[in-house]
């Protein structure tokens, strides 16, 4: 149906010597019942070969002991993935643009981190942890005037992690679920006289479960001059609204924090 309704269908193909032949297929439709509007669908099965970590990680206990606390698995299986995505794009006017999507996600094998008998270590690397995440996402973009441009974007994700019948990883899978159940983020630039542009973007982050974070709200802002098309001088600010935040890791006297910062920039392009 020209115009109307389209299919892509595809495959990547991968082998690895413990996995196998691995066929990744995928299937996308998309409709368009008018010129602004799409409706679209996909179906997904994706792969993660095991890489050196997984295979040959060796993790000494601090100060060194000859303890080995975690270990890599010879037989490490390639990680599995089923993804089911629904969409829709709209044009209301010829100043605003809305998308909306939902996806839903089916792991299969994940790593998981498996005593080992009689004390209990190393820890080994085994694929004994199943997931399921889903979720919304949101998107638009409005021209507000010919020299004001707005983007908004936002995204919820539902996690769950479910250790196999056959684990006994201590974690119960928590190191793979440290992700935020909200981000969002606004954005403005502003085309000002004497070809000056003004750009904000501030953005929130909710709270990270594993170790805690607590949810924060940043704003970067970016003011630029552009006196030939070849030239531009810029100053930015980031992070503005805290002197100091911590993102991700344990707080701790000596924790790694992102700090407010400021730069200036010359750019010349030929």
């Amino acid at each position: 149906m020209p115009d109307r309704l389209s299919l892509v269908l595809g495959s990547k193909f991968e082998w690895h010597s413990l996995g196998g032949f691995e066929p990744q297929p995928g299937i996308r439709a998309a409709w368009t019942p008018t010129e602004r509007q799409t409706l679209w669908a996909a179906v997904a099965r994706a792969v993660r070969m095991p890489s050196r970590i997984d295979e040959d990680l060796r993790f000494l206990q601090v100060p060194a002991s000859g303890v080995v606390l975690f270990r890599g698995n010879p037989d490490f299986q390639p990680e599995k993935l089923a993804s089911y995505e629904l969409g829709y794009r709209v044009r209301p006017n010829h100043a605003l643009f809305l998308d909306f999507a939902l996806f839903l996600n089916d792991y299969d094998g994940l790593r998981s981190l498996e005593p080992s008998p009689p004390r209990g270590l190393p820890l080994v690397q085994f694929n004994r942890l199943d997931a399921r995440t889903s979720g919304v996402e949101f998107a638009a973009k409005y021209q507000a005037a010919p020299w004001w441009r707005i983007s908004a974007n936002y995204a919820y994700l539902h996690k769950r992690l479910k250790p196999q019948a056959n684990s006994n990883d201590p974690n119960r899978g928590s190191l793979e679920g440290n992700d935020a159940s909200h981000i969002a983020s606004l954005w403005s630039s502003f085309d000002l006289p004497r070809r000056v542009t003004l750009d904000g973007i501030l953005r929130y982050s909710g709270t990270l479960p594993q170790p805690v974070v607590p949810a924060y709200l940043q704003l970067d802002v970016r003011l630029a001059w552009r006196p030939t098309a070849a030239w531009e001088f810029s100053v930015v600010g980031q992070n503005l609204l805290d002197r100091q935040q911590r993102e991700f890791g344990v707080a701790a006297p000596n924790a790694n924090e992102v700090e407010r910062s400021m730069h200036a920039k010359i750019s010349w392009r030929f």
